[in-house]
């Protein structure tokens, strides 16, 4: 048929036309030609409107209108990638699943430097958005029970090894020994940085009033701001209090700390987290406690429908949790998020971005004084269960995991791409998938068999994440280390040197060492005037220097063995009255705040 159709067109196509001058009834085949007589008309020449282009000429120009169009799209396309980039799915593309790659001895290296220089590195805050951190000599050589910063105020809060409580104003200055003898475990901070709240190992929570203690440190002589060593031994006995410690009697003077009222005597608190002006606590049989640290503390329901007095600071549990078991523990701003024993979600307080989870699709509602179930959507099961939770601003992170998968959600604000969707959008109300740190595998040699990747931690700050991957084979090569969300003072420290926020997972660049220490071990390089090749022995007996551009990602170490010559006890170094060189088991962990992420060596 279709070859019939095609003969017939041709045989059209073929036909001659009818003379110009026929009549237009007349028949084509009974037109009469000019007489012999008369003489043919002469054609008149082309002369077409002077505003009339060739269709060639017309075809050039549309061509050249559109090229420019396009250059101009991709121009405009390119500032836009170029300030917020959303459209990578991997954060580098390398070899291997989404968002994993192999690693090199180069990484290896960046290990066993961690636990060379303890430490900790800054990302952002005064930085002016570079993406290399910076090392902070303020904490040379001191591995950390916790950290706690706060970028206006550029205040250092931190926990060292025996207990004390470490306070820094800037990131040069020495550190102001406060509170000896407690035997601190967490610090959090919250109205704006100017207060601290304080967990101690045996339970009893501290609020700390760091206005108070800033100005007295600035009026105390150099010799006595100083790291204390020598009073280990009384952390270690537990008496601190009562031969009334360096530091702990200036605060107590001062009026600068005080022990938050707790209603319950049979229990002891575990953990706490704060908001702006709300402090949460977890208590060691599970129950939850919330108190006021402003008098904005219960605005939005925060406290959880408690009758505490907004003036006062004082632990009271949330009565409709009192017989749920609670696990874990996370305050943003002005909402609270708890993770329950079974694996469910719960949240209250303000739920201005729908941080609270409530997947109401018509309306919503603006805040919560009872905690109400995160809704998943029919994510959850018997077979599926929340594992871990980070709350900072007004998002919510948290992993869902089975025996055979893992999975990363977020819930809340993504304006600045906190949500790691791959969208800048302004909230959501129900959980969504991060893509990039979702169902990831990986060949276990040891159980021989390909497994999950999960998440190992979470930190967050009011416009950005890091999470942690966890490393099912070895310590040796370190986590892989994600960020995403809001990078305006160069928080996130792209591997990729972008000063741009990003909406999806993205790698760290690796820290360096100080230039001094470099240098340092450069000279020892030249005095060992030997080659190393790339086994695993030669590269133990390398100097830790490198750049960045060689180095690959950011890797942090997992749990091993460093030595330190602050913190801790002796009893030659008490009796000599000198620090001892000691070794401490530690790991690398990180600090968010608004516009800074911080990495420490954390005491285990």
């Amino acid at each position: 048929m279709h070859r019939h159709l095609l003969s017939t067109r041709r045989l059209l196509s073929t036909q001659r036309p009818p003379p110009p001058h026929s009549h237009p009834h007349q028949s084509s085949s009974q037109w009469t030609p000019f007489p012999s007589n008369v003489a043919a008309t002469a054609r008149p020449k082309s002369s077409p409107h002077k505003d009339f282009n060739p269709p060639s000429v017309e075809r050039k120009r549309r061509i050249a209108a559109f090229a420019v169009a396009a250059i101009l799209t991709g121009g405009l396309l390119g500032i836009a990638v170029a300030n917020t980039e959303t459209d990578a799915v991997a954060p580098v593309k390398e070899k291997g699943a989404i968002g994993i790659s192999s690693v090199g001895w180069a990484q290896m290296d960046q290990v066993r430097s961690s636990r060379e220089l303890l430490g900790v590195w800054i990302w952002g805050r005064d930085s002016r958005g570079q993406s290399q951190a910076r090392f902070v000599e303020a904490f040379r050589d001191v591995p950390l029970r916790d950290l706690a910063i706060d970028a206006k105020s550029e205040t250092n809060v931190a926990i060292d090894a025996s207990g004390n409580l470490l306070l820094s104003w800037n990131d040069s200055s020495k550190p102001f020994s406060a509170l000896a003898g407690a035997n601190l475990t967490r610090v959090v901070l919250s109205n704006g940085g100017c207060l601290a709240f304080a967990l101690s190992k045996t339970g009893e929570v501290f609020r700390i009033d760091l206005k108070k203690l800033k100005a007295h440190s600035a009026n105390v002589e150099n010799s006595a701001i100083q790291l204390a060593p020598q009073t280990s031994i009384v952390n270690m006995l537990g008496l601190g209090w009562l031969v009334g410690a360096r530091g702990v009697g200036a605060a107590q003077d001062l009026g600068a700390c005080q022990k938050v009222g707790f209603s319950t005597e049979a229990e002891r608190i575990t953990s706490i987290s704060s908001g702006e002006s709300h402090l949460l606590a977890l208590s060691s049989s599970g129950k939850v406690y919330t108190a006021p640290t402003t008098i904005e503390g219960n605005k939005h329901g925060q406290l959880g429908g408690t009758n505490a007095d907004p003036a006062q600071t004082t632990l009271s549990p949330v009565p409709t949790l009192k017989s749920v078991k609670t696990a874990q523990i996370a305050a943003g701003t002005a909402f609270n998020c708890i993770r329950t024993a079974n694996g469910q979600v719960f949240t209250w307080g303000s739920n201005k971005f729908g941080q609270l989870g409530t997947g109401r699709k018509g309306y919503d509602i603006a805040h919560s004084d009872e905690p109400l179930e995160m809704q998943f959507n029919g994510k959850m099961g018997d077979d599926k269960k929340c594992t871990l939770i980070a709350a900072g601003g007004d998002t919510v992170i948290m992993t869902l995991e089975s025996k055979e998968s893992s999975e990363v959600f977020s819930v809340g604000m993504g304006q600045w791409g906190q949500l790691g969707t791959g969208n800048f959008i302004h909230m959501t109300n129900s959980p969504v998938k991060v893509a990039t740190l979702s169902n990831l595998q990986e060949y276990s040699e040891k159980l021989s068999k390909v497994v999950p990747i999960r998440v190992d931690s979470i930190t967050m700050g009011p416009t950005h994440v890091v999470a942690v991957l966890k490393d099912g084979s070895t310590n040796k090569f370190g986590k892989d280390v994600f960020v995403w969300g809001g990078n305006e003072k160069g928080q996130l420290g792209r591997v990729d040197g972008k000063k741009g926020n990003s909406a999806v997972p993205v790698w760290v660049a690796p820290v360096l060492r100080p230039i001094a220490d470099q240098e340092a071990a450069a000279v020892e390089v030249q005095k060992e005037k030997k080659e190393l090749t790339e086994t695993e022995d030669d590269v133990a007996s390398k100097p830790p220097v490198w750049e960045a551009d060689g180095m690959g990602r950011l890797q942090v170490a997992g749990p091993g063995r460093a030595v330190t010559h602050h913190g801790g006890w002796t009893w030659t170094g008490w009796l000599l009255g000198s620090t001892m060189p000691q070794s401490v088991f530690v790991e690398q962990a990180f600090a968010c705040a608004d516009g800074v992420t911080a990495l420490y060596s954390k005491v285990l």
